[in-house]
């Protein structure tokens, strides 16, 4: 319950109150020895920590989330989200080092919504590098983000569907191969209206823009 609450915090943007909700939730899990929790709200603290421009606590709580992870999938979420913070935060260093590793683990995910994810934000993140495309080659990037494609459609989450599509066509930019980047990234529009997803309209019309500017 106390997780719940700092969860609805967070996303309510109340920060403080949040952490301070999720640490008692934390220190209820580790009372009672509720191993299988202790991971989530520590994943859940390492996101406020973030929200509160904190990313030394927020890189702990990550670290601490991943040890205490008693199953293979939050421990694959804790050290993505950590990749996410030093590539946020342009420690090359660190991020480099897991780039490799986590885009083998996220290849051999089951198709699901946290999977479909999981690799749009690994490849949001990982674009964020210096000379990303020197650790994966755009063709290993593309069959990643095809597969996600694809996997969307099975399960039927347009949403997913219309953000692996524009992180693709962004790829394609980088690499100026300008058709491919504006059929991806316009398919991804034209989804992303069928949704009437806000968001997801103004990335990728924001992104068209980018393409045309280039152009």
């Amino acid at each position: 319950g106390l997780r719940s609450l700092g969860v609805t915090l967070q996303s309510m943007g109340i920060s403080t109150e949040s952490q301070e909700v999720l640490i008692q939730s934390y220190k209820t899990a580790k009372k009672i020895k509720a191993d299988n929790q202790i991971s989530s709200i520590l994943q859940t603290l390492g996101k406020t920590a973030v929200d509160l421009e904190n990313p030394g606590d927020a890189l702990f709580f990550f670290e601490e989330a991943e040890k205490a992870a008693s199953n293979p999938q939050d421990k694959l979420q804790s050290r993505l989200k950590q990749f996410k913070l030093f590539a946020d935060y342009g420690v090359n260093d660190y991020a480099t080092r897991l780039a490799p590793q986590l885009f083998v683990q996220l290849q051999q995910l089951p198709p699901s919504r946290t999977s479909l994810y999981s690799r749009i934000n690994f490849v949001a993140a990982f674009s964020k590098l210096e000379n990303p495309l020197q650790l994966i080659p755009l063709n290993d990037l593309g069959n990643m983000l095809a597969k996600t494609v694809k996997e969307a459609r099975q399960i039927e989450d347009k949403q997913a569907e219309a953000y692996a599509l524009k992180q693709w066509g962004e790829f394609y930019r980088f690499t100026r191969q300008f058709s491919e980047a504006e059929k991806l990234t316009q398919q991804s529009l034209d989804i992303a209206r069928q949704l009437q997803s806000e968001d997801i309209i103004a990335q990728s019309a924001w992104e068209l823009g980018r393409l045309h500017k280039q152009q």
